[in-house]
């Protein structure tokens, strides 16, 4: 028997993670590449909300507009689910979103998302699309 709301679709999303890769929609954290993209998606997906993504951002990202941001967030359907898959590659991160609307339907992006190190913690420059896909 299922919990109520997304906790079947969250345990479709299987955490794992390996030397240099990194699986699972957790809130993540901002001691590594794979923890600041954790917790960009959760702000996006889970808390959605554009003011909790603003301290993962670089203080040179061109990540500035909150408002367009929202807007984007607020276009996902509530109940909308989401599963990574992050390979490490260097400072950046290779990374496989799917999105799962509350109908079923899949979307799946590939982007790259560069990171910096601030103050000690690992933070978002830019996210762009990757039009090659994960890397094999």
């Amino acid at each position: 028997a299922a919990d109520e709301g997304g906790a079947v679709a969250e345990s479709e999303c299987e955490t794992s993670e390996s030397a240099t890769a990194v699986s699972g929609s957790g809130k993540g954290d901002q001691e590594s590449v794979a923890g600041v993209v954790l917790a960009f998606q959760h702000a996006y997906y889970v808390a959605r909300d554009a003011e909790a993504i603003k301290p993962l951002l670089a203080k040179d990202s061109p990540i500035t507009n909150l408002d367009a941001l929202q807007e984007g967030i607020d276009s996902v359907a509530r109940g909308t689910t989401h599963c990574l898959h992050i390979e490490r590659d260097g400072a950046d991160a290779v990374v496989e979103l799917t999105e799962t609307a509350p109908d079923g339907s899949e979307t799946t992006y590939y982007q790259r998302v560069t990171t910096t190190r601030e103050n000690g913690e690992v933070r978002i420059v830019s996210i762009e699309e990757n039009s090659e896909g994960a890397s094999e």
